[in-house]
């Protein structure tokens, strides 16, 4: 029995469900994928086929032989053969770790199939030449994603919808072909795995991390995220339910999305009462020019909350509420990192 990666067994349910588009055609879809996506750089892949049967002369499957040719480039084709002449219909394509499974036309894939790129990526759908065009899925370790696609990617005109590994699901709009930026979507639907609906307003800043489905609700309300200076720590527990926090000596951690940039939300607390708070961006730099562009994003996104900041030497500060000011500071330790305080303002 040949393995098969989690992928390769989602795309060959996906498969499974096109009986129409295939046709007779679908089990041995499914036997050619199970061969050759394992390894598609792998030279006993046709060896394999011949001893299923599926290549050589009179030896035929679901009344259909392939044909094997081999171009200068190292493409491998093998395509249907009818009364002895090369046919439309099911074939197969393996070139530079590219495996293609599915309708050729005139020699070009066309129709419905499936495609594993070099990157492990699988697309299900319909093709014309070289890539998923019209309505189809594409499925990535971390998600899959369901829409009408265009050169491989979603066309931006129709809504998307994706799955994430972890069960957590939306649907939305999209204003271009940059769909994985999710500033970009728009009538989103959220749904957690454990089937409740999240409303969502990126325009309020709320945000979705693209690669996981975490999503991360804005609070403008309190001094910090909806809370006061001197709430009990247990309140803010019980409050903040994104996901599992990391408790550390006198601080509590939970991942978070601001402004794009994956981040840590951080509470601080002394005899167990909330002293401070802000966002610790992950991301650490090397190259100044870099910093400075995404230090003034996530500026000019703290600028749209709160007005425009006064500025010192190294920092700028925002004045949230009579009680807080919000200090944006460049920290390097060896590299250059980006931090946003919540303190108790001195009135």
């Amino acid at each position: 029995m040949l393995d098969v990666n989690q992928n390769n067994i989602e795309a060959l349910l996906l498969m499974a469900q096109c009986d129409e588009a295939l046709g007779k055609t679908k089990e041995m879809a499914s036997s050619l994928f199970k061969i050759l996506s394992i390894d598609t750089n792998n030279v006993l892949a046709l060896e394999k086929l011949r001893n299923f049967g599926f290549l050589g002369a009179g030896k035929k499957h679901d009344e259909i032989t392939l044909v094997e040719t081999v171009l200068e480039d190292g493409s491998v084709y093998l395509l249907p053969m009818h009364d002895d002449k090369i046919d439309d219909g099911f074939g197969a394509l393996i070139h530079d770790g590219i495996f293609y499974a599915g309708m050729f036309k005139d020699g070009k894939m066309f129709g419905h199939g499936m495609m594993k790129g070099s990157t492990g990526i699988v697309y299900v759908g319909n093709f014309n030449g070289s890539s998923l065009e019209g309505e189809g899925t594409m499925i990535t370790d971390n998600y899959q994603v369901k829409s009408t696609f265009l050169d491989a990617k979603p066309d931006g005109k129709t809504p998307i919808e994706i799955k994430w590994k972890t069960g957590n699901r939306a649907i939305a709009s999209i204003d271009n072909s940059d769909w994985e930026d999710t500033s970009n979507w728009y009538n989103i639907e959220y749904y957690t795995a454990d089937g409740n609906t999240i409303k969502l307003d990126f325009g309020n800043g709320d945000s979705i991390d693209f690669e996981t489905g975490t999503f991360f609700i804005w609070k403008d309300d309190g001094d910090f995220r909806g809370f006061r200076w001197g709430d009990s720590k247990r309140e803010i527990l019980e409050e903040e339910k994104n996901s599992e926090p990391i408790e550390m000596d006198h601080l509590v951690l939970y991942p978070a999305l601001v402004a794009g940039f994956v981040c840590s939300v951080c509470f601080s607390f002394e005899k167990n009462r909330l002293s401070s708070g802000g966002f610790m961006f992950e991301e650490e730099y090397d190259d100044s020019q870099q910093f400075a562009i995404d230090y003034n994003k996530i500026a000019s996104f703290f600028t749209k909350k709160y007005g425009n900041p006064s500025k010192t030497h190294n920092s700028l500060v925002w004045r949230v509420n009579p009680q807080t000011n919000l200090t944006m500071l460049k920290w390097n330790a060896g590299v250059q990192k980006i931090a946003a305080l919540y303190s108790p303002s001195s009135i």
